[in-house]
């Protein structure tokens, strides 16, 4: 099975980088992309160690992969019903593989086309905006080359840059968004003073004060530890007669800390809830 996974896997990023199965250079292609996103060809488990290298035959399997994905190249042993199947990634590779072909300037023509979060493209979407750009489209991106976080499902480390070049032909000058309207002015300060981003503006406090909000408050305090903070959480909610004296949320990279979290107050009889998670059905299902 964890064959069967990086051989998908391979498969999914290919069509991601628009490699097409016919390509000449494919084996090349596809050495490129298991470089350029660190796959891990290794299938061996804690149970079964890998007697030899398997690379070869998982390319192999990768390229058999793409091929059957083409319209109508599913071989007749196969159920028919899975013959008409295409998802997102395949709409995007087939028109990327296919560029040259497509009328992009007629039936229908785009006389505008808006591109959102374009530091997470890859390279068909970017072959796509190219492509309305060269048919007379004018072609608005917007992106944040700082909030590029979808490398791991194909999205091009360079597309930031790219969609530049692409919009503005190298005549335009770019338009910067840098006032913040999310986040306070005391945390807007302590981004510019503590990362990499230093040149974000705060929303006047015109803004904030119309909204009922004090724009001086909000602060980051990054001593504070996450059990100490639970623990004054669980604290104020027991002092406040099971309510909290603010909204709350916590935010993490991944789900595994919010689960622990969320368990320690279940734990407490606190209310919570997990965005895009039905915890409390979890834990029935895993019960029974």
């Amino acid at each position: 099975w964890q064959a069967v996974g990086i051989i998908q896997q391979i498969a999914k990023l290919a069509k991601a980088n628009a490699v097409a199965p016919n390509a000449p250079d494919i084996d090349q292609q596809l050495a490129k992309v298991i470089a350029d996103y660190a796959i891990d060809m290794d299938i061996s488990t804690d149970r079964v160690p890998q007697d030899r290298d398997y690379s070869r035959e998982m390319i192999e399997h990768a390229k058999q992969l793409l091929s059957y994905s083409l319209p109508g190249n599913l071989p007749r042993e196969f159920d028919k019903k899975d013959a008409g199947i295409r998802d997102q990634d395949d709409t995007l590779w087939y028109a990327a593989m296919n560029a040259d072909n497509i009328p992009w300037n007629t039936n229908p023509h785009y006389n505008v086309v808006l591109m959102d979060e374009v530091q997470d493209f890859n390279r068909c979407q970017i072959i796509m905006a190219r492509k309305f750009k060269e048919s007379g489209a004018r072609v608005v991106a917007v992106g944040d080359r700082f909030q590029s976080a979808y490398l791991f499902r194909g999205a091009d480390a360079n597309a930031f840059q790219e969609l530049q070049n692409v919009v503005t032909g190298g005549e335009d000058t770019p338009m910067s968004l840098p006032i913040n309207f999310r986040s306070l002015p005391p945390i807007i300060d302590f981004v510019n003073k503590n990362t990499h981003v230093t040149d974000l503006q705060a929303a006047p406090a015109s803004f904030w004060q119309a909204k009922g909000v004090n724009p001086n408050s909000g602060k980051v305090d990054v001593k504070v530890k996450p059990a100490d903070f639970m623990s004054q959480v669980q604290q104020e909610y027991q002092n406040g007669n099971r309510h909290l004296q603010k909204e709350t949320a916590l935010i993490s990279r991944t789900n595994a800390p919010l689960v622990s979290q969320g368990l320690t107050l279940l734990k407490s009889n606190i209310d919570f809830q997990i965005l895009g998670r039905d915890l409390s059905n979890e834990l029935i299902n895993h019960i029974k």
